[in-house]
């Protein structure tokens, strides 16, 4: 399985992601550096929506490429409310379908997860790593998709890194091993357990629309 890194499918309709079935279970590759950007979104919105009417798929299993999950947002170029405001309607409907997705999801991380690359990944049911798995938040993005919810009940602050709850494979075929082990524990997941965990979310998303606005577009001149 390790052959994802270096053969990920290029799929019709799909340009900054792959999205392929391996036996039961559906795949969605980040392609490197996995900047979440609105087309981005839009794609991994589209694929998981394909998934969730696909009766081959009994789960989907979210990864990246070339040792990235995902680097995080990459947000409008120009500094504009209405193209920030689009934004981050797409990243609500990516949350929306997240947790209307009635499969389990599972995130697999071999590499790197930066800043919100951490958040999609705690949108999964379960997270799995790859030993020198790295998650980096260097505070130069807001928390968003759900992240002020998630991080207080997944992730650890230890020494001058997060630790997130997750099992772990070796490095050596962390998307082999990862896979297999989705395979495995795929039955024992609840996926109406990922809604219970964000109940309340829509004051919680109202209230990150606000704090990644004020991100982005305030100043003292405004």
């Amino acid at each position: 399985m390790d052959h994802f890194y270096n053969r990920v499918p290029k799929v019709d309709g799909f340009s900054k992601i792959s999205f392929w079935r391996e036996e039961e279970i559906g795949i969605i590759a980040l392609l490197y550096p996995g900047k979440l950007g609105k087309d981005t979104v839009e794609e991994l919105i589209k694929a998981i929506s394909l998934a969730s009417v696909d009766d081959k798929i009994s789960g989907l299993v979210i990864t990246g490429t070339n040792g990235y999950f995902s680097e995080g947002l990459l947000v409008p170029q120009r500094i504009a409310y209405a193209d920030f405001r689009d934004y981050y309607q797409t990243l609500m409907n990516l949350i929306f379908v997240i947790l209307s997705f009635d499969k389990p999801l599972i995130s697999l991380v071999a590499g790197k997860a930066k800043n919100n690359g951490i958040s999609l990944a705690l949108l999964s049911d379960q997270i799995i790593v790859s030993e020198n798995s790295k998650f980096i938040w260097d505070n130069n993005e807001p928390f968003v998709l759900l992240s002020t919810i998630s991080f207080k009940d997944r992730v650890k602050i230890e020494g001058n890194g997060l630790h997130v709850q997750s099992l772990t494979v070796k490095d050596e075929n962390a998307l082999g091993d990862g896979f297999n082990l989705s395979k495995s524990i795929v039955k024992m997941i609840n996926p109406n357990s990922r809604k219970y965990r964000y109940s309340g979310y829509d004051k919680v998303i109202l209230e990150e629309e606000v704090n990644f606005l004020d991100f982005y577009l305030w100043c003292e001149k405004c």
